[in-house]
């Protein structure tokens, strides 16, 4: 039977030795090829001599990066001397010279740019169905080829890019040069633009397919803009994508174009995907009105193949607790004309009116040229105390009316809202009181340059009652705070009771006046005098607040902070500090 045996090796302490000294040699072998590695890998420092300018940035920007090792090479010199010449071409300099040296990781260039070569006068023709599009007469009225400039490649392939643009955007697909050349005579210093464009036939839409939804096809047609027969344009695709994708059905939206061959037609593939059947929102938010405050919200985007949507929103906050739901049906259009059934319940104190109130109503939404208008009416219960007086409680129908114009001023960063709101509850409807609530105010963002800016707002209000004593907490009218008039706490300005407690007044009148300066992309400084009061007689004292403020500026728009004083007041004193967050303006 044959025994296995295990043999172990031996190494003698004269052959380790021989072994640890072999590997220590390797070891710092590879270390000191690394540190040549690197070293030789550090970028050089450029210096650019006898040239400024966008000449001298566009030279550095394409040599940037090179380093040791390369320019050791032996194919450095040939490297450099194309590189340098076409970032001196590119910007009109073809007869430059230049010498350059290293010396210890520094290169140093030495240009001499000699006369650069300029524009002479160019030749564009634009021919075919489309040559009378506004956009190609605009742009060629408006070339760049200005005779006796300094020639800028870029430029002439930018505006051989705008005028296929202008054709792509209007639905001529098949729009090509026929010609396209740069002629640059060295000898005269001149260089010719040839530019010969046939715009091809006009593309009209063909077939207008989706798939991937289970909302109905009267609903989906409500949002489409492609439309067969119509004329084909990229603009009709992003209207058609942003269409869909604004109506909150889908989570993801996909307008694919497909040209027919041998025709002059394209048909529109559009793929969707809907939202998931529920969606969460968690927020939290704070400014000096409300303090702190906590907001959960749930969306169920789709109910039911008919495009009713439902909404859950909560806001919780030291003065204020509220808690409502929204019912949407589309009555034409999903995203513009729709009916809602929205429900309610707030409980609010603050200083010194405590107040609860239900709410139910049905409303009417539409929107048109940038007007929302919303026609309702409402059933609202509401428990209310102002100070000491005893607790009241009313119920009331109230149908109500508002209209709100949005807008971006034409060729202009300035924006404006105005708004108007009526309401009315009267005994006849089953109301426990009369009133009529009139609310209507202006807010404008107007420009004066890339830095400055003025921003004006003022709102005035009125409730018409035979008896205020019985015009419920919320219809009244408060002024004060971080939106109203700044230096005064929110809600702190209204007539008072015997008692001394704030009451809310039957007018509101309230104005601000506010100057930005805009020191860096992202922050302003301003300085503001607010103005105003909520009162019953006209004999009231009129309010006044002065003060300075931080704008902090997001793409959702803007954290403010702002320290302001009362100005001459009679009754209020000190600083006040507001925090708020919301649109700039």
């Amino acid at each position: 039977m044959a025994r296995s045996r295990v043999i172990k090796p031996t190494v003698s302490s004269g052959h380790l030795t021989g072994l640890l000294n072999k590997s220590f040699k390797n070891i710092l072998g590879a270390i000191c090829l690394l540190f040549y590695v690197h070293c030789s890998a550090q970028d050089i420092t450029l210096v650019v001599n006898g040239i400024d300018g966008p000449l001298k940035q566009n030279v550095i920007a394409t040599l940037k990066g090179l380093t040791v090792e390369e320019a050791s090479s032996a194919y450095f010199e040939r490297t450099l001397s194309q590189q340098l010449n076409a970032s001196l071409q590119a910007l009109g300099y073809y007869q430059a010279k230049h010498q350059w040296r290293l010396e210890n990781n520094r290169l140093i260039i030495d240009v001499i740019p000699g006369r650069p070569v300029v524009w002479a006068a160019p030749q564009i023709q634009v021919s075919g169905p489309g040559e009378s599009l506004p956009e190609l007469l605009a742009a060629q009225k408006k070339h760049p080829f200005v005779i006796g400039q300094v020639i800028n490649h870029s430029l002439y392939e930018q505006f051989k890019e705008e005028l296929l643009d202008a054709c792509l955007r209007n639905g001529y697909q098949q729009a090509k040069f026929t010609e396209s050349q740069l002629l640059i005579d060295l000898q005269s210093g001149n260089a010719k633009a040839n530019l010969f464009l046939q715009t091809g036939p006009r593309f009209k839409v063909g077939a207008v397919n989706y798939h991937g939804t289970v909302i109905n096809d009267r609903v989906i047609e409500q949002l489409l803009v492609a439309h067969s027969d119509q004329w084909y344009s990229r603009e009709l695709v992003s209207r058609q994508y942003k269409s869909l994708l604004d109506s909150g059905y889908f989570s993801g939206v996909v307008v694919y174009p497909e040209l027919v061959a041998d025709s002059q037609v394209v048909n529109v593939d559009i793929r969707l995907e809907d939202e998931p059947k529920d969606r969460y929102l968690l927020g939290v938010g704070a400014s000096t009105d409300t303090g702190a405050r906590l907001q959960l919200n749930w969306e169920k985007p789709i109910v039911n193949r008919l495009g009713h949507s439902l909404s859950v929103d909560s806001e919780f906050s030291s003065p204020l607790t509220s808690l409502s739901s929204t019912y949407r049906i589309p009555r034409k259009h999903p995203l513009n004309d729709y009916y809602e059934w929205v429900t309610g319940w707030q409980d609010k104190f603050v200083e010194d009116t405590d107040s609860r109130l239900i709410t139910t109503g049905f409303n009417w939404q539409l929107d048109r040229s940038g007007w929302n208008r919303t026609l309702g009416i409402n059933l609202e219960h509401e428990q209310y105390q102002q100070g000491e007086e005893p607790e009241q409680s009313t119920t009331y129908i109230l149908p109500n009316a508002s209209w709100t114009l949005s807008r971006k001023v034409a060729n202009s960063r300035d924006t404006y809202k105005a708004w108007f709101s009526t309401q009315a509850s009267t005994t006849a409807l089953g109301s426990e009181t009369d009133f009529i609530r009139v609310e209507t105010g202006l807010k404008y963002l107007l420009h004066w340059n890339q830095r400055h800016a003025w921003a004006m707002r003022a709102e005035v209000g009125e409730v018409f009652s035979g008896n205020f004593d019985e015009v419920p907490s919320s219809k009244r009218f408060f002024a004060g705070g971080d939106q109203s008039i700044r230096g005064f706490g929110f809600e702190t300005i209204s007539p008072r009771n015997e008692d001394g407690d704030l009451i809310g007044g039957n007018k509101l009148i309230t104005a601000s006046l506010e100057h930005r300066w805009r020191f860096t992309e992202q922050w302003e400084l301003a300085g503001f005098v607010d103005g105003g009061k909520a009162f019953n007689n006209s004999t009231e004292e009129f309010h006044i607040g002065a003060g300075i403020g931080l704008r902090w500026l997001l793409p959702v728009g803007a954290v403010g902070l702002d320290l302001a004083v009362p100005v001459g007041d009679d009754e209020f004193s000190g600083l006040q500090v507001h925090f708020y967050m919301g649109p700039a303006l």
